[in-house]
């Protein structure tokens, strides 16, 4: 339950992330390409960008939204430990491998591992858990009570 609770919380920051309001194309274009590989081999131009892609250069614009959608979650028990798997369904949009990964000519970012570094999100995955777990164990006293 609380593994259920945290993931959905990663899950749609993911989607959030997935999701950005971003340049149209000819913007892009008039940047410079800010995630092309030749124009920019140290990475991802992000001083073109600006705004919240200095801290977060892996948000992945908006278009047709199907990156976006094509996120999922599910939980998973292994070897009786439960874990909350986050991932890209590569059949929903064939562009997803490209967009994580780069091609030859645009830098790949990585949206689903480096959300999860976000310590914003951490902290609300954490609140969640330990919510979860409170309301159990306080559920558990009052049966004992009772």
């Amino acid at each position: 339950m609380a593994m259920t609770q945290a993931g959905v919380i990663y899950k749609t920051q993911v989607m959030i992330n997935a999701s950005v309001k971003g340049p149209s194309l000819d913007r892009l274009q008039r940047m410079g390409y800010p995630y092309s590989k030749r124009r920019h081999p140290g990475g991802i131009d992000t001083s073109t960008l600006g705004g919240k892609y200095i801290r977060q250069r892996y948000l992945v614009h908006k278009r047709s939204g199907k990156f976006a959608r094509s996120i999922k979650g599910k939980l998973e028990l292994h070897k009786g430990r439960q874990s909350y798997l986050v991932y890209a369904n590569k059949g929903t949009a064939k562009h997803i491998k490209f967009v994580i990964e780069g091609t030859r000519i645009m830098h790949g970012r990585n949206i689903i591992w480096m959300t999860g570094k976000e310590k914003m999100v951490q902290r609300r995955m954490k609140k969640a858990i330990v919510k979860t777990f409170g309301a159990q164990l306080r559920a558990q006293a009052m049966i004992r009570i009772g």
